[in-house]
Formats: structure tokens, C-alpha cells, sequence
């Protein structure tokens, strides 16, 4: 009598149990999560912290040594346009002289002046299209919408700064996960699930 009760509130106690399963879980990290916990815990110390990879003032305000050799080349795109213009123009009016003399000697001079104009002028195209298309990868945003000019001119800024006697950190991410322990009641569908996310670096 004293067992078939023991066992009548074992079965009772059993529809209240709880049984659990870890189950492992992907779980995606960015590193800036990560540098931005380092920096605060830093600016907690009173160390002054800036994150480039967020906002760089000086590369924003400050005068980038980049952009300035961009702008002396983009002037002296400007000037070898003219003169390739100039070179197109001196070559038609070459040759349409050359046309109408009747000297042979004259003529041959004109011609051959008009070819060596022609090369220098075609070289000169060349030289523009090599910069336009510079400019163009330069400016034109990747996969991930980033434009390259602007990555330079945030690692001159940063380049800028240590010069300057600034420090530099950087911090990655090379793992993350995280395990799920769902519960599951008998007598119940499931019982509350709870997780546990882990990162390393």
C-alpha cells in the first residue's frame, strides 16, 4: 500500500518536471559592438577616445593632404585638356593648309608637323583618360557602399593623429555563439527557454 503511494506521487511529481536540452545557436557580431564597449570603458577612465570607423572629425574638417594633391591634379587635368584642344585645333588647320599648298616642300613640312601634333595630342588624351578613370574608382562606391576616397582620407586622418603622438587600438571579434536551453514540461507544450551568448576575441 505504502509503494503504489510513493509511486502515485513520483508519477504526480513527474507531470511537473521540467527536462532541458542545450542547442547551440549562431549568433552574428560586429566588431564595432566591441570597440564601442572598449571605448566607453576607456572614456569611463577619462581617456580621450576617438573611433575613426564611426567619425572622424579631422578627416571631415580638417585639411586632408589628399585632397589637396587632388585638387593639383584635377588642375593640371584642366590645363592638358586645353592643351589637347588647342593640338586637336592646330592639327585641322595644319592639315586644311596643307591641302591648298601647292608647294611640295611646304606641304611635307605641314603634314608632317600636323602628324607630330596628332601624337602629342593623343597622348595627352590618354593622360586625361587615365585620370578620369582614377577618379572614378576612387569615387565610386564598392559592394558594401563604401567609397574608397573617402577610406583614404580617414586612414591619412588617422595616420595624422599618431603622428602626433595619438595611440592606436584595434580590437576584433574572432567568434561569437551562444547556446539555447529550451525547457520542456511534461504535461505542458514548453517551458520558458533561456540563452546564453558568448563572444570571443
Amino acid at each position: 500500500m505504502i509503494g503504489a503511494g510513493l509511486d502515485a506521487v513520483n508519477k504526480l511529481l513527474g507531470f511537473f518536471r521540467t527536462d532541458y536540452s542545450i542547442q547551440g545557436v549562431a549568433v552574428t557580431a560586429d566588431d564595432l559592438l566591441l570597440i564601442d564597449a572598449l571605448a566607453g570603458a576607456l572614456s569611463e577612465r577619462g581617456v580621450n577616445v576617438s573611433l575613426p570607423a564611426l567619425y572622424n572629425a579631422p578627416a571631415l574638417l580638417g585639411d586632408s593632404p589628399i585632397v589637396s594633391q587632388l585638387s593639383s591634379l584635377a588642375t593640371e587635368r584642366m590645363a592638358l585638356q586645353q592643351k589637347v584642344d588647342l593640338a586637336a585645333k592646330g592639327v585641322d588647320a595644319l592639315t586644311t593648309a596643307a591641302g591648298k599648298e601647292t608647294d611640295a616642300g611646304k606641304k611635307k613640312q605641314m603634314v608632317d608637323a600636323a602628324a607630330n601634333l596628332k601624337t602629342a595630342s593623343d597622348q595627352g588624351k590618354v593622360g586625361v583618360a587615365l585620370y578620369d578613370g582614377f577618379i572614378t574608382k576612387l569615387t565610386t562606391p564598392d559592394d558594401k557602399a563604401k567609397v574608397p576616397l573617402a577610406a583614404i582620407i580617414q586612414q591619412e586622418a588617422v595616420r595624422s593623429a599618431l603622428k602626433g603622438g595619438a595611440n592606436l587600438m584595434t580590437a576584433k571579434i574572432s567568434s561569437a555563439g551562444g547556446n539555447t536551453i529550451p525547457g520542456r514540461t511534461s504535461g505542458a507544450s514548453s517551458g520558458p527557454c533561456r540563452s546564453s551568448p558568448w563572444a570571443a576575441w
